[in-house]
């Protein structure tokens, strides 16, 4: 099911209203706004060609959202902030049996470049491809619908991407936030965004975790390395498709850009911190294995993955040994524990 909004002064009324795309068994639609037209049109496609009713953004922005009832409002908020007007917003609605549907709907009703797509439960990584589906822009801008961006992100990283035709991206810093309050920084220990040099690929490889961690929202994306390389994210892995989705994309060689100011939010749940920590090893392992296997065995690449499997494999056993240490000194960094320790695995594969 699709959603999308218009304004009184669309139609020339004097009240807003949501429109409806109902997809049923034989794949028929009831409806949409076209702006250029001031009209709702139907048709008998499977979907309608939003192309045809909107002029192209120049930033799609997907929000994939899955019960945030409590969060919703101040991402959306983040967006209508932002310097940059020309963009468009495709909220993912996965399966949200909360109100989260009814608080989208009021801002579809607000602005026409909002526009909700509903889905099962399929989780982050099919709620981020439905988004892909029907991202018109030239940009590509991903936010979990409990994060939130700086008022002149986009900007700052447009104006930072070259408009040579050469496929780039743009990335910027941030910072946690306690979970009630955007504003405010959590202790939490920071890991740098920032890439040591510039073999991207390798980086990635040997510091994510450890290192350095960038949250998926620091980016701004040239949209042409995900469609013209057809790179989605792989819905089978059960945590770390961000990773997985950055290797695609680094091995593409793209252009790479840095704005040094921390533009992105990355609010810190105190639920988060019970995370299951064997599924996130389990997980990273399996995206490790993927790749390892896609590069050549005599390769730097694939020699590289092997050596940061068993970093993986350290860093989750320092967490049973973390957990009853701080207890008693509540100041120990686990993230400082783990990159002083992982460095030990950090050298040039021979």
């Amino acid at each position: 099911m699709w959603y999308g909004g218009y304004n009184a002064s669309d139609l020339g009324g004097t009240a807003a209203a949501p429109f409806e795309i109902q997809e049923n068994s034989n794949k028929s639609w009831s409806g949409f706004y076209c702006k250029s037209f001031g009209i709702l049109k139907k048709s008998e496609s499977a979907r309608p060609n939003l192309s045809e009713c909107y002029e192209m953004p120049q930033v799609s922005i997907i929000v994939p959202v899955y019960n945030h009832e409590k969060f919703i409002s101040e991402c959306l908020d983040s967006l209508f902030r932002q310097t940059v007007s020309d963009w468009e917003c495709i909220v993912v609605n996965d399966g949200s049996t909360d109100g989260t549907k009814n608080i989208v709907i009021a801002y579809i009703q607000k602005d026409p470049r909002i526009r909700m797509i509903e889905q099962p439960n399929k989780g982050l990584s099919a709620a981020r491809n439905a988004g892909l589906c029907e991202a018109k822009g030239d940009y590509l801008q991903f936010l979990d619908s409990d994060d939130a961006i700086k008022a002149n992100k986009l900007k700052l990283q447009l104006d930072s991407l070259p408009r040579t035709g050469i496929p780039a991206l743009s990335y910027t810093d941030y910072y946690y936030s306690i979970e009630n309050d955007l504003m405010v920084q959590s202790p939490r220990a920071y890991v740098t965004a920032k890439f040591a040099s510039m073999n991207y690929l390798h980086g990635l490889i040997s510091d994510w975790e450890n290192k350095m961690s960038i949250p998926f929202h620091c980016f701004l994306f040239d949209a042409s390395l995900f469609k013209k390389h057809n790179i989605t994210f792989d819905e089978q892995l059960p945590n770390h498709e961000d990773w997985d989705c950055l290797m695609n994309i680094f091995r593409m060689n793209p252009e790479v850009f840095y704005v040094d100011q921390k533009l992105a939010i990355y609010r810190r749940h105190e639920s988060a911190m019970a995370r299951d920590r064997l599924s996130m090893k389990n997980g990273f392992i399996r995206a490790i294995r993927k790749h390892q296997y896609s590069f050549p065995e005599n390769s730097i690449e694939h020699k590289l993955l092997i050596k940061k499997q068993r970093q993986i494999l350290h860093l989750y056993s320092l967490y049973k040994l973390y957990r009853p240490v701080k207890k008693h000194l509540p100041f120990l960094s686990y993230a400082k524990i783990n990159a002083d320790s992982l460095n030990l695995f950090v050298h040039k594969p021979k």
